[in-house]
């Protein structure tokens, strides 16, 4: 039997959706380095954000999708709803991250505050603010972390 792989950013958005559906969050997690690339090449607003919500469901998130999520929700340039998206996303994943989670946690909040400064979109204010308050309660397991500064 012949496997095809897609060769389009389009074809990959719907076999890692179809993924999402046929096998759930688990066979979906699987992907998430693909997942990373395809949210990086997305560039309609209706899939990337379907993407990102289908993210929220990952158990072990990898730091590469977390960065990838992160970069889109602090891309000025993308449309406002995937950035709430990736807020929200974040919301669910930054409380499951396994490497070094108060470290990246920490950058992520002060990047999401720099942000949340420069905004005028009440969407996108509330989803950050919302992210930045459940990152900061799982932060204080490692109040170390913002004491590290690069």
């Amino acid at each position: 039997m012949r496997t095809r792989l897609p060769n389009t950013v389009h074809d990959w958005e719907k076999m890692l959706k179809r993924v999402y559906e046929r096998q759930g969050p688990s066979g979906f997690a699987k992907y998430q380095y693909s997942i990373s690339s395809i949210l990086r090449l997305t560039k309609t607003s209706t899939s990337l954000q379907k993407l990102i919500e289908y993210c929220s469901d990952i158990p072990n998130p990898k730091d590469v999708l977390i960065d990838t999520i992160s970069e889109v929700m602090l891309d000025n340039t993308v449309d406002t709803g995937a950035r709430v998206a990736a807020a929200a996303t974040l919301r669910v994943l930054i409380p499951r991250m396994q490497d070094y989670p108060g470290l990246k946690g920490a950058a992520i909040v002060e990047a999401m505050k720099e942000v949340l400064q420069g905004t005028r979109e009440a969407s996108l204010h509330d989803a950050l603010t919302e992210t930045i308050n459940a990152a900061n309660r799982r932060l204080q397991e490692c109040p170390r972390a913002y004491e590290i500064r690069i």
